[in-house]
């Protein structure tokens, strides 16, 4: 990734993320990342909002653009 991709983000079932999620916020999301259809995708992952994590995984940042 060179800092300027983006990454198609799916939950299936968990409606109640749209209000954990604000567009303009940082977030860090972890999960598997795949490439499909010439495009960036994660399903399903896990995430802390910057700066709230006692998370020691290697993570990305993300601005969070489309919710």
């Amino acid at each position: 990734m060179t800092g300027t991709d983006s990454c198609e983000i799916t939950w299936y079932n968990q409606p109640y993320l749209k209000e954990q999620l604000k567009a303009g916020n940082k977030y860090s999301f972890f999960g598997k990342i795949s490439k499909t259809g010439g495009h960036l995708e994660m399903n399903s992952p896990v995430f802390d909002k910057d700066g709230e994590s006692n998370n020691t995984r290697k993570n990305y940042s993300y601005l969070s653009t489309h919710i």
